[in-house]
């Protein structure tokens, strides 16, 4: 159960003001009064509204708008619908604009002009300005409905301010409005997003007691918070609780719960979900599978790992260069540098570009099998493809070179990240021997300095 002031909800009527509000007339009026997308907004004057720049001020607004306000004084849906396309493209300084000049122009606005504003700071994670409004609602004795609360917690959520989420979320039935599917998602979402998985655990427990049916959104929100806090036991009990509330786990379910055991090494239990998504109807997609061959290269199941790879398209999902490194990274924590080596080569046959985890993985198995002329030509590859290297990069390279004895290639390394100091010395110190028993003065004195 959660704890805390900012999570009380007070359960003093809410339930019942609830029913008595999908039941009154008033709510069901609001609700069918919220539907935007059933008018499209004049996408010429949005065009030239949105060419004004990001912040445009009210005398630029109101030159575009004047012919729109005037017939939004009788039309006030039709303003709804426009600043819903505004929330869309992501622009709420613009939105906000629109709001402020609509008012000054004399254009009464109402609830759902506010709520449209909302969501366009939502849309774009500005949670000031949604809170800003929020309030600005409250003092002009606006009453906020539930939609323009779920997309204030939202908007926080987005802003990585949970607790200013669950204090809106608690602060609701003050203001006579009971939480819905949707507040309590983007609460649950808001503490997914910080790693609260307690605080997301126990919204989602709290859903029943307020007569707020959990789906399946809810569920994986919680999922993935249990996921991120490393409690894979609890993840996968909120997934097998899902079909006991008629919440059939999705595509997200099942890659959340497969990450879960993922990243606690569960590799057994990783397959058994992958295996158990196309017998409940749901195609695994390439997040559920990248989790499940990153959990076989954590146990050193490099074969399983290749084979999972192998059947993604059987599958229904898209190998990806996460899919490649994940299978790279099996085959060098299992000394297979051949075969990390082959799949590298394979990535740019099926429209892969590798990057620099790529790269590092198949250097690191070569490091491992002492292929010093592979670890070479891998790096002249990146320096073909325009792949900078990093501290792991030269680490793993200089470690190669060091124990070959070859301090030309060493030196011959191209710029990047610099490696540490410890494994810098450690590489450099027989190469530095080397140097001194070749009278190599010059040669010492640069190794000498990268130290």
């Amino acid at each position: 159960m959660v704890g805390g002031s900012a999570l009380r909800i007070s359960q003093r009527g809410t339930a019942d003001q609830g029913q008595r509000c999908a039941a009154s007339p008033r709510c069901r009026s609001s609700a069918a009064l919220w539907q935007p997308d059933r008018l499209r907004p004049d996408d010429q004057v949005l065009e030239e509204l949105l060419a004004l720049g990001p912040e445009p001020s009210e005398d630029q607004v109101r030159r575009v708008l004047a012919e729109s306000f005037e017939a939004w004084r009788t039309k006030p849906k039709h303003a709804t619908a426009f600043l819903s396309g505004v929330a869309k493209s992501r622009h709420p300084a613009v939105a906000r604009t629109v709001l402020s000049s609509m008012l000054a122009s004399g254009v009464e606005a109402n609830v759902f002009h506010y709520t449209a504003v909302i969501s366009a700071c939502e849309k774009a994670g500005q949670w000031q300005l949604a809170l800003s409004l929020l309030d600005s609602m409250r003092r002009t004795k606006l009453p906020p409905n539930a939609i323009s609360y779920s997309a204030a917690v939202s908007a926080c959520g987005r802003g990585s301010r949970w607790q200013a989420a669950l204090k809106l979320l608690s602060s609701m039935p003050e203001a006579s409005l009971a939480p819905n599917d949707f507040t309590y998602n983007a609460a649950i979402t808001a503490c997914e997003k910080a790693g609260q998985w307690q605080i997301a655990l126990g919204l989602l427990q709290t859903m029943p007691e307020m007569r707020v049916v959990p789906n399946a959104i809810s569920c994986n929100a919680a999922i993935s918070a249990c996921e991120k806090g490393g409690k894979w036991q609890l993840a996968l009990s909120i997934f097998a609780s899902m079909p006991k509330i008629t919440a059939s786990p999705d595509k997200f379910s099942f890659s959340a719960a497969i990450s879960a055991c993922e990243k606690e090494g569960q590799w057994q239990l990783a397959l058994s979900l992958l295996h158990q998504m196309p017998e409940t109807g749901v195609v695994p997609n390439a997040v559920a599978c990248n989790a499940a061959i990153s959990a076989c290269e954590k146990a050193a199941e490099w074969q399983l790992a290749l084979e999972l790879l192998q059947r993604m398209p059987e599958l229904g999902a898209t190998a990806d260069v996460i899919s490649y490194n994940a299978a790279i990274s099996a085959c060098e924590k299992a000394g297979q540098w051949q075969m990390a080596v082959a799949l590298l080569a394979r990535m740019p046959k099926v429209g892969l570009n590798p990057n620099v985890i790529s790269y590092n993985a198949a250097i690191c198995a070569c490091e491992r099998g002492l292929q010093w002329e592979s670890v070479l030509d891998l790096t002249r590859q990146m320096s073909a493809a325009r792949v900078a290297m990093n501290t792991a990069t030269h680490t793993a390279a200089l470690m190669t070179f060091s124990s070959a004895g070859r301090w030309q290639e060493a030196l011959s390394l191209g710029p990047g990240g610099s490696p540490r100091a410890a494994d810098l010395g450690r590489s450099c110190g027989t190469l530095l021997m080397e140097c001194e028993q070749r009278d190599l003065l010059a040669v010492e004195v640069s190794l000498t300095d990268r130290l």
